[in-house]
């Protein structure tokens, strides 16, 4: 099952956290800090069922999200299933964000999406001036980064697919709503872009 946490702030986006269920009680305290911060959380607790059955799970939870944490130990490295999350949000067009709760071994092979997002330590480490005690406020900051913008990306993203699914014209964007996805496109943030499923759901 899925658990979410969530707050009172009215502008506050959904964050997906993958990690390795050995690292349950870190995720824990971590989805209670965003939640206190404003976020809502989501973590399936679910049980890692066959295959298919976890996929389809999980995958309406990450599409319907804004942004993911990757929860980035040893353990969780050397998972598929981490592996296939991560890989299903950058093809999605969404955010990642890695969180190091410790230090990690020299050799650990990560993929494409976890190696190219930021990383926030929370641990002192020897090079970063924002990890420690100050790796959270760091991690706020980059979850709140063009936020608004970031919302509305997620809600055409699941109009797109609806479209897509549906093949109906009766799904597509038209006036004032078409004239507001054009406005959001035209303010798309330095190093965004949209998957092509949202730019051919706004073009149709």
């Amino acid at each position: 099952m899925a658990e979410t946490g969530t707050a009172s702030d009215a502008s506050r986006a959904r964050v997906f956290i993958s990690y390795a269920r050995e690292d349950s009680a870190f995720a824990g305290r971590l989805a209670l800090i965003l939640g206190d911060r404003g976020f809502e959380t989501v973590i399936d607790r679910g049980e890692m069922d066959a295959e298919e059955i976890w996929q389809a799970r999980v995958r309406p939870l990450i599409l319907s999200t804004d942004l993911m944490i990757v929860l980035l130990t040893a353990t969780s490295a050397a998972l598929d299933s981490v592996r296939w999350e991560s890989d299903l949000a950058a093809g999605s067009g969404k955010r990642i964000v890695v969180v190091v709760p410790a230090p990690l071994e020299d050799g650990i092979v990560l993929s494409h999406p976890i190696s190219a997002s930021p990383w926030f330590h929370f641990y002192k480490h020897p090079t970063r001036t924002d990890s420690g005690i100050h790796a959270g406020p760091a991690l706020e900051n980059a979850l709140r980064a063009d936020l608004v913008w970031r919302r509305q990306y997620t809600s055409l993203f699941l109009l797109a697919e609806k479209w897509k699914d549906s093949d109906g014209a009766e799904e597509l964007l038209r006036g004032d709503a078409l004239t507001v996805a054009l406005s959001w496109r035209a303010g798309i943030p330095h190093g965004e872009i949209l998957v092509p499923g949202v730019a051919d759901f706004i073009d149709a």
